[in-house]
């Protein structure tokens, strides 16, 4: 071996390269520098931040580049299934399993992510520009949280009416309907046979109380369940806005803490006076209102009950009149002032207090409505 042995193959100096004892290496080879350090390779494209990756003297060698951190990555991208991230010092490759950092989201080319801000702007169809809302009944993450049902907090920002304990269905208004034939109109539920408890908002308990709603017979029919000319809502006719005269039954309902029940909608026929006599249990917290639902539930009044002289306390029971018109005074629901409104096309009864009011078997509203 030549005595400048500029690979340092003789480690011994016993001037034999690569000398070997019969049964192994006798390690000349851990002398060279490579193997305290072998320096940067691939395994740097996805943890720069190993010792090997470090730059020497500021410099990577060819195939690497210099990141934000002095360390070397591998240059020429990500393979399939990484991508990168934007403001991402490091440089290195994510499995794209790990998703995108929150406030960003994949790139068309699906190699980098960037800030869904701008990227939206550009690119409105992108996956994750458009926002899909959690449906709080189906035993699914409808928006990418994370969470289902009850347990997403936008589940509990919604208005859930509490008569439908096991189904996500807003409070009136506007007043819903069930699905008839299939042909799902703006204001009906998909929904059948499902629990009602005895408040039931809608009315789709229908006629029988069985606190089963939108029921449907074996054949899939419609059982009287309609929401649509039943004894729990009286509704006018839209086609010919007829007069009415009717009676509801509100036994045996329950209404709860600060709810309402619909008992009267008129949608778009125009209201002249309606005249009610009310059999009421004598609860100073149930209130009647009349109110535009198109307008929302703040454009509402409370009206005054009359009661009916020379009667005879019933069990609790009292009763009363009242005469509701297209525009009608009474007290605003949240100032108790002295309030006007128009297009009454509504006949609510309102639990103002902190107990449920459960009514008796006797309650009942009778109806006398003229239209315009």
């Amino acid at each position: 071996m030549s005595s400048n042995d500029s690979n340092g193959f003789d480690g011994d100096n016993y001037d034999i390269g690569c000398e070997s004892n019969g049964d192994n290496s006798n390690g000349n080879l851990t002398t060279s520098p490579l193997d305290e350090n072998d320096g940067p390779d691939g395994d740097c494209l996805f943890n720069p931040n190993l010792p090997k990756c470090a730059a020497v003297d500021g410099e990577c060698p060819n195939g690497f580049f210099q990141n934000g951190y002095e360390q070397c990555v591998t240059e020429g991208g990500c393979p399939d299934g990484y991508h990168t991230v934007d403001d991402d010092e490091t440089g290195r490759c994510i499995p794209n399993s790990d998703g995108c950092p929150d406030g960003m989201i994949l790139r068309p080319d699906g190699e980098t992510c960037g800030y869904k801000e701008d990227l939206c702007q550009d690119n409105p169809s992108l996956d994750g520009c458009v926002e899909t809302s959690q449906e709080c009944d189906n035993n699914r993450d409808d928006d990418g949280d994370g969470l289902t049902d009850s347990d997403d907090p936008d589940c509990k920002l919604q208005e859930c009416d509490p008569s439908y304990p096991d189904n996500c269905i807003p409070s009136p208004p506007p007043d819903l309907d069930c699905d008839q034939d299939g042909d799902l109109q703006d204001n009906e539920i998909t929904y059948h046979n499902f629990k009602v408890k005895q408040s039931d908002s809608h009315g789709f308990d229908g006629n029988d109380n069985d606190g089963i709603g939108c029921e449907t017979n074996d054949n899939g029919n419609d059982n009287g369940n309609g929401n649509s000319g039943d004894s729990d809502v009286i509704r006018a006719s839209q086609d010919t806005c007829d007069d009415i005269s009717d009676t509801i039954d509100l036994f045996p309902g329950q209404l709860d803490s600060e709810r309402v029940q619909i008992i009267a909608y008129f949608e778009d026929c125009e209201l002249d006076l309606a005249s009610l006599t009310l059999n009421m249990v004598e609860d100073n917290d149930l209130k009647l209102v009349a109110a535009n639902f198109e307008e929302g539930v703040s454009d509402a009044i409370e009206v005054e009950l009359e009661p009916i002289d020379n009667q005879e306390s019933n069990s609790g029971n009292s009763l009363y009149e009242a005469t509701i018109s297209g525009t009608q005074e009474g007290l605003d629901l949240e100032t108790g002032d002295s309030k006007t409104i128009s297009n009454v096309n509504g006949i609510v009864l309102w639990n103002d207090g902190d107990d449920p009011i459960q009514f008796a078997e006797s309650n009942s509203v009778e109806f006398d409505i003229e239209f315009d």
